[in-house]
């Protein structure tokens, strides 16, 4: 059995497509293994794979630090109006943890304020563990 308890590494990128096509490209659960270096390929697509719904559940193939494993992951927000999509593994807690990934988009004059919020809220949770 492997316990994977590190990921390291952030990323950003300009994007020049509308906000529209950038939701639809993250929220289209078959298309994962283009934009996450980490998901291998696709095991399981929710059905009808787009758009994604509140509930719906699909696995992939993780591959990381030398091992490969199968997860599962169930769509907690699938909000296309608000360009809002959250999700987690079953059985997690619904909350940021060391080791949470976040994907965010948004137009760049509030992607900043979304970041710095994000990174104040990790630094109080890491000071509480």
């Amino acid at each position: 059995m492997m316990f994977v308890t590190e990921f390291h590494g952030s990323d950003a990128a300009r994007l020049t497509a509308a906000a529209d096509a950038v939701f639809a490209a993250l929220v289209d659960i078959d298309r994962l293994p283009e934009w996450n270096a980490r998901v291998h390929h696709v095991i399981e697509s929710p059905a009808p794979a787009s758009p994604v719904a509140e509930g719906a559940e699909w696995v992939v193939q993780m591959r990381a630090s030398g091992g490969r494993w199968p997860s599962r992951s169930r769509a907690l927000v699938a909000d296309p109006v608000a360009r809002r999509f959250e999700y987690m593994p079953p059985g997690h807690v619904p909350a940021a943890q060391a080791g949470s990934e976040f994907v965010m988009f948004s137009p760049q004059e509030e992607l900043a304020v979304s970041e710095a919020a994000l990174k104040a809220n990790m630094q109080r949770l890491m000071q509480n563990t």
